[in-house]
C-alpha cells in the first residue's frame, strides 16, 4: 500500500510541476522579450500601417488630380491582411462614413483605395483599373478628416486618435489626418481656424483640388501638421516637376515594393525592375497596343540655338541611354522589349506640353508589323485634334505609289515612367536601309552612292547649304561621313552640294525642259508628281520647300527623288495662316504650286505676318512652267483620283477604332475646345472628335473637287 500512496502521490503532484515549470520558462522569456538587449517583436508589433497621401477633389471639376483618393502604406515586413479593417471619412462635422477594406496590403507596398472621378481634365489622370479598391465617394477638398481603424464598427467619436482628452485612442485606432482648407494657407498660426474636430496632435496642411496631404517621411510622430505636407499636382510652372509627378503620384499594390519617401531622380538609385513597365489592367483601355518606357530617372536634355536672321529657334536634342522599353499588344500580350535610347524631337511641336520623341532601340526590331529597324519616331500628334491627318497622307502614299517608299506608322497608347502621355504614332524615321530608303549610300570609298536631304528652313542640321536659288538643304542620312575625302579631292559633303546645284542649275537654266539636257536628266519626275500630288490634297504648309520636305538621291536611277513624304500634323485645314501668301484653309485654291513668291519669307513675330526681304525657291514652281510637266501631272491625277473616293470609308473606319483612344486622350490633354500654337483651328473646326472628323472628311472632299476642276483646267 506504501508504495501505491507513493505511485498516487506523484501522479497527483507531477503535473503541477510541469505546469510551474513551463510557467518560469515562460517568465524567462517574457523577462527577455523585454530586454534592451535582446529585443523580440511580435507579429502584430510588426505592422505598421499608415495613411501615406489624401487627395480630395471636392465638387469641383477642374482639379489636378482625376479621382479622390486615399493612399495605404505598409511599413512593416509582413503582409497585412486587410480583412476586419475600415477606412472611415467625415468632412465639415458630418457623421463617419464607413470603408470596409478588403484584400492585402503588401510589405513595402501601397494599397490605394481610389474614390469616384471628377476631374474632367486632370493634369493627373488616373485609371479606374489602378484601384485596389473603389470607394463610391467624393472626398472634400479641405476641412476633412481620415481615420484607418481595425474595426468594422462605426465611429461614434469625433476624435479617435483622443477620445477623451486624455489621450485614449479608439479601439482598432491605426492611423488618422485631419486636414484645413487652403484658405488659411499664408496666414499666421494665431488667425488660422480650425473647423475640424479630428487628427492627430495639431491639424494637417492647407489642402485644395490642386494639392494632396502627404507623409514627408516614414517617421510617424502622431501628429498631422508635423507629419504631412501639401503636394501640388498641377503644371510644372506652379506645381510639381514631371519626374516627380511620378513619384508623387498614388501607386496602388501593383507597383510591388518601394520607398515613398521622395528624393529627386538623380539622388536614387533606380531598382532593376519593371516598376514602370507593367501592364495594367486599365492600360487596355485605349484599346491600342501599348508602349512603356522607362527613362531610368533621366530627363530629355534639350537646348535651343537661334539661326541668325531667322524668325525662331531650333531644339537640339542630345540621345539619353539606359532607357527600358516594353510593348504590348492591346490584350497585354508582351510584344518586344529591350533597352533603346532616346531623346526629343521637333520644333513647334516641343513647345506643346504633350511631346515627341525619337528612339534608337538596342537592337534591330520589327515593330508591331513594320519592317525590323533600330531607329522609330513616337509622334505626339498634338496639333491634330482629329489624330488621323498623318494616316490619311500614308494612305495618299499607297494610292500616289511612285514614290519607291513612304514611312508607315501604328496607333499606340504610350506611358513614360508610369505616366499614360496620350494616344501616339510609332513611326518610321526616315533612314537609308533596305527596307526604308534603298540605296547604296554615299562614302569616300563609294562617292555616288545616295543620300537624303531635308529642305528647312531651320537649319536643323549642322551640315547645311543653301543654293543659289535659296533652298535650304540639311544632309539628314548620312550624316558620319560628311567631312571624309573622296578619292578625287574635297569632302563628301562638298560634293553633295555640287550635285545638288547642278540640279538646280540645270532646272532654272534658259533650256531646262530639254528632256535630255534639262532637269529630266536629273529629277525623277514620276516621284515629284506623286509627292506634289499628296501635299497639294492634303494642303500641307510645310511642303512649299519650308521643313520636313525629304529628297534622295537614287544612285541607280542616277537622279534625284522627292519623298518620302513627312509632317501632316497641321495639314488639311488645320491652319489658319502659313509660310506661304497664299495660305488659308479654305479647301480650295492651289498652295503648293504657288506657294514661290520674291519675297520669300515672313516675319513671324507679328500678326498678320510681312514678307522678310530673303528670297525662298520652290522648284515645284519652275516645274509648272514645263508644259510637259503639267501634262503630266493631269494625267497621273486623272489615273488615280477615283481612287480618292475610298478616302471617306477610310477615315470612318480609322475614327472607330481610335474611338476609345481618343476619349483617353482627351481626357488627358483637353484641347478640343482650345486653340494654341500658331494660329491652329479649334472651335471652327469643332469641340467634339467627332467634329473634328467630321470637319477633316469635308475639307478633303471638298478639296478633291475643287482640284479635280483646277488640275484639268491648267
Amino acid at each position: 500500500m506504501k508504495k501505491s500512496g507513493e505511485m498516487f502521490k506523484r501522479l497527483v503532484f507531477l503535473p503541477w510541476a510541469i505546469v510551474l515549470l513551463l510557467a518560469l520558462v515562460l517568465l524567462s522569456a517574457a523577462c527577455e522579450t523585454e530586454s534592451d538587449d535582446n529585443p523580440k517583436k511580435s507579429e502584430e508589433s510588426e505592422i505598421q500601417l499608415l495613411i501615406l497621401q489624401v487627395y480630395g477633389t471636392g465638387d469641383k471639376t477642374d482639379g489636378a488630380v482625376s479621382h479622390s483618393f486615399i493612399e495605404l502604406y505598409n511599413n512593416g515586413e509582413a503582409d497585412v491582411d486587410l480583412t476586419g479593417y475600415s477606412l472611415q471619412y467625415s468632412a465639415g462635422g458630418t457623421e463617419w462614413e464607413k470603408l470596409d477594406l478588403e484584400g492585402t496590403a503588401e510589405a513595402k507596398c501601397s494599397f490605394l483605395v481610389l474614390g469616384t472621378r471628377k476631374n474632367t481634365a486632370p493634369r493627373l489622370d488616373i485609371p479606374d483599373a489602378h484601384a485596389d479598391q473603389h470607394w463610391n465617394l467624393t472626398l472634400s477638398n479641405k476641412n476633412f478628416k481620415v481615420c484607418l481603424i481595425k474595426s468594422a464598427e462605426p465611429l461614434t467619436t469625433a476624435n479617435p486618435f483622443d477620445t477623451d482628452g486624455a489621450g485614449t485612442k479608439a479601439v482598432g485606432y491605426v492611423d488618422m489626418f485631419g486636414s484645413i482648407d487652403n484658405d488659411s494657407a499664408g496666414l499666421p498660426a494665431e488667425e488660422v481656424t480650425v473647423s475640424i474636430d479630428g487628427f492627430e496632435g495639431e491639424a494637417g496642411v492647407y489642402l485644395s483640388k490642386q494639392k494632396s496631404a502627404r507623409r514627408k517621411n516614414l517617421d510617424d510622430t502622431d501628429n498631422n501638421k508635423n507629419d504631412f505636407e501639401a503636394v501640388d499636382f498641377r503644371a510644372p510652372d506652379k506645381g510639381i516637376t514631371d519626374e516627380q509627378l511620378v513619384y508623387y503620384g498614388p501607386k496602388n499594390s501593383a507597383r510591388d515594393q518601394w520607398n515613398p519617401v521622395y528624393a529627386s531622380p538623380e539622388e536614387i538609385e533606380q531598382p532593376g525592375d519593371n516598376r514602370f513597365l507593367v501592364f495594367n489592367e486599365s492600360d487596355a483601355e485605349s484599346g491600342l497596343p501599348v508602349i512603356k518606357i522607362d527613362t531610368d530617372g533621366q530627363s530629355i536634355p534639350v537646348r535651343e540655338e537661334y539661326t541668325p536672321g531667322s524668325f525662331t529657334s531650333k531644339h537640339v536634342f542630345d540621345w539619353i541611354a539606359g532607357v527600358r522599353f516594353v510593348l504590348y499588344d492591346k490584350d497585354g500580350t508582351e510584344l518586344l522589349e529591350g533597352e533603346t535610347e532616346m531623346k526629343g524631337r521637333g520644333n513647334s511641336t516641343w513647345n506643346l506640353e504633350k511631346k515627341p520623341y525619337n528612339l534608337k532601340l538596342g537592337r534591330k526590331a520589327s515593330v508591331l508589323g513594320m519592317p525590323s529597324h533600330k531607329r522609330w519616331a513616337l509622334l505626339a500628334n498634338h496639333y491634330d485634334r482629329s489624330l488621323l491627318r498623318t494616316e490619311i497622307a500614308i494612305e495618299l502614299g499607297e494610292i500616289f505609289d511612285n514614290m519607291a517608299w513612304h514611312p508607315h506608322a501604328e496607333s499606340v497608347a504610350f506611358f513614360m515612367n508610369g505616366v499614360y502621355q496620350g494616344a501616339y504614332q510609332i513611326i518610321e524615321n526616315i533612314k537609308i536601309d533596305g527596307n526604308r530608303v534603298s540605296i547604296d549610300a554615299i562614302s569616300a570609298d563609294n562617292p555616288d552612292g545616295g543620300y537624303i536631304l531635308e529642305i528647312d528652313q531651320r537649319k536643323g542640321e549642322d551640315f547645311n547649304f543653301t543654293t543659289t536659288n535659296g533652298v535650304i538643304f540639311c544632309s539628314a542620312d548620312p550624316d558620319d561621313v560628311l567631312e571624309d575625302i573622296i578619292p578625287s579631292g574635297g569632302t563628301v559633303f562638298a560634293k553633295i552640294q555640287s550635285d545638288v546645284q547642278s540640279a538646280e542649275n540645270a532646272l532654272y537654266g534658259s533650256g531646262f525642259a530639254d528632256p535630255a539636257a534639262g532637269y529630266r536628266k536629273y529629277l525623277d519626275v514620276d516621284s515629284f508628281i506623286d509627292w506634289y500630288l499628296v501635299n497639294e490634297i492634303t494642303k500641307n504648309p510645310d511642303a512649299i520647300f519650308y521643313s520636313s520636305v525629304y529628297i534622295y538621291y537614287d544612285p541607280v536611277k542616277e537622279k534625284y527623288c522627292l519623298g518620302p513624304i513627312w509632317d501632316f500634323d497641321i495639314s488639311l485645314g488645320n491652319a489658319a495662316g502659313g509660310p506661304g501668301s497664299t495660305y488659308s484653309s479654305s479647301s480650295s485654291g492651289f498652295y503648293v504650286k504657288d506657294a514661290y513668291n520674291t519675297g520669300g519669307g515672313f516675319d513671324y513675330t507679328t500678326w498678320p505676318w510681312t514678307q522678310l526681304p530673303q528670297k525662298q525657291s520652290n522648284w515645284l514652281y519652275r516645274l509648272f512652267q514645263d508644259p510637259w510637266f503639267v501634262s503630266q501631272v493631269k494625267e497621273r491625277w486623272n489615273a488615280k483620283k477615283a481612287q480618292l473616293s475610298d478616302l471617306a470609308g477610310f477615315i470612318d473606319e480609322r475614327a472607330a477604332y481610335l474611338e476609345n483612344a481618343q476619349k483617353v486622350n482627351f481626357r488627358k490633354w483637353n484641347i478640343l475646345n482650345n486653340r494654341f500654337g500658331f494660329g491652329v483651328l479649334a472651335s471652327n473646326s469643332g469641340t467634339t472628335y467627332s467634329a473634328q472628323v467630321a470637319f477633316v472628311k469635308n475639307f478633303l472632299t471638298q478639296r478633291i473637287i475643287w482640284l479635280d476642276s483646277a488640275i484639268n483646267g491648267l
